[in-house]
């Protein structure tokens, strides 16, 4: 299901590839490439425009056909890879789409934001609206050692990606956001990086955990336990400890996604034939 909210538009068209490239990310079914969470069934919602920009009314309100449709489609996660270039270090809850995020995390419905890609000039604090009470904010490791690559000397897995935006009391966790490679429109792959590639990982994720949940526990979890999950299962990583980059490392440590970390803790929570609901 698709649509789009940008104005003289009556159909969703990805003229930009990002949007394609964040839905490959989290669902393709690829066997070379596959998804986080393969087959699994993406609606994607255009709000901005084929150059990147657009407008909160538009987020806003395709935000609001989510939440009139959360039960019809199932929606257990919302990905926003995109964001308003801020540096926010506490928790807005009266920012320009609070009442929306609101509402879906009461629906049970994971929002998943970019952190931002800003921190080159190393101003510490997260974008808007990954910055909001109700939304998780994701930041962006390097995968593997792609060598030196967007201000970094050198690189390795665990290491965080020199523009990516962090804060010690809202970032929620990070994920691979490096040269991901993901579907490009027209059937290609094409290798992107930022925090909007980062986000969709753990859009994916909660698919899964979700899914798992379902099966081991009987019922989904809340976002509330879900975040508590993606901290307390991620493995710890350090911002400073062997980063090689033009930045000026904050010394903090954070969670990195550790999927599998997760489905074991859920399988230790419900136990032989038992559905109890973890927390």
């Amino acid at each position: 299901w698709s649509r789009s909210w940008i104005n003289g538009e009556s159909a969703f068209d990805d003229g930009n590839g990002h949007g394609t490239h964040v839905a490959g990310i989290i669902g393709s079914s690829d066997n070379t490439y596959p998804g986080i969470a393969s087959n699994v069934d993406i609606i994607s919602l255009k709000v901005l425009t084929d150059s990147g920009r657009g407008s909160f009314k538009g987020i806003n309100d395709a935000m609001e056909w989510c939440i009139e449709n959360a039960d019809k489609y199932n929606i257990v996660a919302l990905n926003m890879s995109l964001g308003d270039g801020t540096f926010s270090e506490s928790p807005l809850q009266d920012g320009y789409s609070s009442e929306q995020i609101a509402a879906l995390n009461n629906l049970g419905i994971c929002v998943v934001s970019a952190s931002g890609n800003g921190f080159y000039n190393s101003k510490v604090g997260v974008s808007y609206p990954s910055s909001d009470i109700n939304s998780y904010s994701v930041g962006a490791v390097f995968h593997s050692n792609v060598g030196r690559a967007y201000n970094a000397h050198t690189s390795d897995a665990d290491r965080l990606a020199p523009f990516s935006q962090r804060d010690d009391e809202l970032t929620t966790v990070f994920a691979p956001g490096v040269l991901i490679p993901a579907a490009a429109t027209g059937g290609d792959i094409v290798q992107l990086s930022g925090t909007s590639m980062a986000a969709p990982v753990v859009a994916g994720a909660i698919a899964v955990i979700q899914n798992a949940a379902l099966d081991l526990l009987g019922q989904r979890l809340s976002p509330a336990q879900i975040e508590d999950l993606l901290k307390s299962k991620g493995d710890t990583i350090n911002d400073g400890d062997d980063e090689d980059d033009t930045v000026d490392n904050t010394d903090l440590n954070f969670p990195r996604i550790n999927i599998e970390a997760i489905i074991e803790e859920l399988t230790n929570q419900a136990g032989p034939g038992s559905f109890k609901v973890p927390y």
